[in-house]
């Protein structure tokens, strides 16, 4: 490719692309049944007793008033509810009810199946390949921009 400045931009861009053609999947997956906005905070419940807005804005990377309309349009579609926090009932958390697993795990088995077919042609190898340089990537970037004095979010 040429030089590593070349070879790291290509990259850059080549990501940038996926994130699109990832976002596409989504639309078309989640498309009549729950909003796109949705889906993160839908991924982040998954799994727990129950998050506080500030943990489900931090966990998906949204200020906190993005991250409250988020559910509050989750609540309305009757996939999340708030109750009281059973550490401080002063405060509450918010739970996936059982209609938010339910479609939760119907956009993952349909994303899946996605992938699936669309790598046919992929070897196990290769596909094994590609998870492991993916995560080594998105672990070093999140090291880099979570490092004290990082100066790299842009």
């Amino acid at each position: 490719m040429g030089s590593r400045e070349a070879a790291c931009a290509a990259l850059a861009s080549e990501v940038n692309a996926l994130g699109s053609a990832r976002r596409d999947l989504v639309r078309h997956v989640a498309a009549g049944t729950v909003s796109i906005g949705c889906l993160a905070p839908l991924a982040a419940l998954s799994g727990t007793e129950g998050l506080r807005i500030s943990e489900i804005a931090q966990r998906t990377r949204v200020d906190i008033s993005v991250a409250s309309r988020q559910i509050t349009a989750m609540e309305a579609a009757g996939m999340a509810q708030r109750c009281a926090d059973p550490h401080d009932r002063r405060s509450h958390v918010v739970r996936l009810t059982d209609k938010g697993q339910r479609e939760l795990d119907r956009l993952r088995s349909e994303a899946g199946a996605f992938v699936e077919s669309t790598l046919a042609d992929w070897s196990l190898n290769e596909i094994d390949q590609l998870i492991e340089g993916v995560r080594r990537l998105r672990r070093t970037w999140e090291e880099a921009l979570t490092a004290p004095g990082s100066t790299n979010r842009s």
